[in-house]
C-alpha cells in the first residue's frame, strides 16, 4: 500500500470501509463481518513555535550582546534516524532596563545672545541611554528642576522629548552675565541630573553717550597770539558695529573748546647777536649801533 502525508486543512478526516473473512468465505462455516472505521487527522506536531522572546540577564551595553539567536532542532526515532527534516527556532534577546541615562558632559557649555527673540533655540542637552534605541527603555523626559535667575520669571525652557533649550524672555547682559540649570533626564525607570551652564552674549546694542555735550578748557603751551581759542569735534565710536535698526546720534558727539591762556612774554631781538666793529678814538656819546626788540603782545617797548 502506497503512503501519503496527509494536511489536515485539506483532508480533515477519513472514514474507512472494512470487511474480514476467514477462509476467504470458501466454507459455510466462514465466518465474515463489516465495519466502519471514522479517521480524523490531526496536525504535526513537529511545527515550528514562531519566534521564541526572553529578556536579557547580562549587564552590558545592548549594542555588544547578542539580540538574536537561531536553534536548528531535530526530530530522531530510537535509531537516531532523523523523522522529519530538521526546524529552525527564532530567539530574539529582549532588552531590559537596566542602564540610566548618562549626561554627555560633566557640565554643558551655551551661549545666547542677548535681546535674542522669545522662543529662539539656545542649544541641545546632550544625554544618552545604553539600553536599546527605539524603545521605551531608551525613551527620554527632559525637565528644569531649577535655574538660577535674577528675574521672577524663568528665561529658559527645555522641550521635555528632545533636550533643546529656548529663551523665554529677552535677556540683558547687564542684568546677568551667566545662568546655571539643573535639568533632570529621565527614561521609564531611571533618572539623572545634569548641569547646564548659558552665557549671554553681548551686543553692540548702546550708542556711546557723552555727559556733556560741550566741554571747556585752558591750556598754555599754544600761541594766544595765532589762535585764543580752539574748537574740537569728538566723535565716539564703537570699533564693533551697532545692531541692525540702531545708528550712532548727537549724544555721541562732544565740542571741546580749549582757550588758551595769554602771558607776558619778553621783548625778543631781531638778532641774538650782532658784530660791531669800533675805531679807535671814536668819539664818546656817538651812536655805534641802533638794535630792534619787538614785543611778542605788541606791546608798546619803552
Amino acid at each position: 500500500m502506497r503512503s501519503r502525508n496527509l494536511d489536515p486543512l485539506e483532508d480533515p478526516d477519513y472514514t474507512l470501509f472494512i470487511r474480514v473473512q476467514d477462509k476467504n468465505g470458501a466454507t459455510e462455516t466462514a465466518l465474515s463481518g463489516n465495519a466502519r472505521v471514522h479517521i480524523v487527522v490531526q496536525p504535526n506536531l513537529w511545527a515550528s513555535p514562531g519566534t521564541i522572546t526572553i529578556k536579557e540577564n547580562l549587564k552590558q551595553d545592548y549594542p555588544h550582546i547578542i539580540a538574536k539567536y537561531t536553534l536548528v532542532v531535530f526530530a530522531k526515532d530510537h535509531h537516531d534516524r532523523e523523522v522529519d527534516p530538521p526546524m529552525e527556532i527564532y530567539v530574539v534577546v529582549e532588552d531590559v532596563n537596566d542602564n540610566e541615562p548618562m549626561c554627555e558632559h560633566e557640565e554643558t557649555l551655551l551661549e545666547v545672545q542677548e535681546n535674542e527673540p522669545i522662543g529662539s533655540i539656545v542649544g541641545d542637552l546632550k544625554v544618552y541611554d545604553a539600553d536599546k534605541e527605539g524603545t521605551l527603555n531608551s525613551q527620554l523626559t527632559y525637565t528644569i528642576i531649577s535655574q538660577d535667575s535674577s528675574n521672577v520669571q524663568d528665561s529658559f525652557s527645555i522641550d521635555e522629548t528632545s533636550g533643546t533649550i529656548q529663551v523665554l524672555r529677552l535677556l540683558q547682559r547687564r542684568e546677568q552675565k551667566v545662568y546655571n540649570l539643573d535639568v533632570r533626564v529621565s527614561d521609564s525607570d531611571f533618572s539623572t541630573n545634569c548641569k547646564v551652564t548659558i552665557k549671554v552674549i553681548d551686543v553692540n546694542n548702546e550708542r556711546p553717550l557723552f555727559e556733556k555735550n560741550h566741554v571747556s578748557a585752558g591750556i598754555i603751551p599754544l600761541d594766544f597770539e595765532s589762535h585764543s581759542t580752539y574748537n574740537l569735534t569728538i566723535d565716539a565710536r564703537n570699533p564693533e558695529p551697532l545692531m541692525t535698526g540702531l545708528d550712532y546720534g548727537s549724544e555721541s558727539t562732544a565740542t571741546l573748546s580749549v582757550s588758551v591762556t595769554d602771558v607776558d612774554e619778553a621783548p625778543e631781538f631781531s638778532l641774538n647777536i650782532l658784530d660791531v666793529v669800533v675805531p679807535e678814538n671814536f668819539t664818546k656819546g656817538s651812536v655805534l649801533l641802533a638794535v630792534e626788540a619787538k614785543d611778542p603782545e605788541k606791546k608798546e617797548i619803552g
